[in-house]
């Protein structure tokens, strides 16, 4: 009969009913067009989350070794008497290993101590520009200046100190605080050194082994008559560094 139900089962699928069915291929189809292979997409997809966290766990690694690894540096220098023309003066130097591990290969003999003039119309209350106000004293009796400005100096020394890449056996340093002498030769000590128009300026570098790798500390301090404490010595505002 027409409009029989068996007739309705064998009749082909109308236009709304074939988009439907496409509809629920389309997804599949656009699967396969795409993803010609799907060993070789998840094979990929497995390297890039291999990749990721690789990068987690180096950067996971990094921060452990800066918690745990030994950071050494000078943080005090202090005269151990005051400054006297032509005669030795003698600098007591602080240090400390601040991190966690101890410091291994440790080397402070890489250090530079000159004196130098400001000039007189610097107020004693000032830190001196060390690219313009403060010249390195010369070899002449009166140590007159000879034109090298105090920043030129250190920086020359900072450079060097940066580009270290290894440092010789040495000592070890333990977490916790030290000191040690450094003298200035009586030579260059020369002039009135208590006066504002001269300071007492002592740069160096600290190398160290951490974690099989060398890292260094490098340090400025001055010393300037009727500014800086009797028998201290302050940070310059250049030459301290680290990494």
């Amino acid at each position: 009969m027409p409009g029989d139900a068996s007739d309705k089962q064998n009749a082909p699928p109308s236009g709304h009913e074939k988009a439907s069915d496409d509809w629920r291929f389309r997804p599949a189809k656009w699967w396969k067009d795409r993803v010609p292979n799907p060993v070789t997409f998840f094979t990929f997809l497995l390297v890039i989350i291999g990749a990721l966290q690789l990068r987690t766990y180096m950067q996971a690694n990094e921060i452990m070794k800066a918690d745990q690894r030994a950071w050494v540096g000078v943080n005090e220098i202090e005269l151990a008497d005051p400054p006297k023309v032509k005669e030795l003066l003698v600098l007591a130097v602080g240090y400390a290993n601040f991190g966690k591990e101890p410091a291994k290969n440790v080397d402070f003999d890489r250090t530079d101590s000159f004196t130098a003039t400001i000039p007189s119309n610097v107020p004693a209350e000032l830190v001196p520009r060390f690219d313009s106000e403060c010249n390195i004293d010369g070899s002449d009796p009166e140590g007159r200046a000879t034109g090298e400005t105090c920043k030129a100096r250190i920086e020359k020394n900072l450079a060097q100190c940066r580009y270290t890449n290894n440092t010789p056996p040495g000592r070890v340093v333990f977490p916790g605080k030290g000191s040690f002498p450094i003298p200035v030769s009586e030579g260059a000590m020369r002039g009135n050194i208590n006066t504002k128009e001269r300071v007492i300026v002592l740069t160096g570098c600290v190398t160290y082994l951490t974690f099989e790798q060398v890292h260094y500390s490098s340090f400025c301090y001055f010393y300037r008559g009727g500014q800086t404490p009797p028998k201290t010595m302050k940070l310059c505002p250049i030459g301290n560094d680290a990494n």
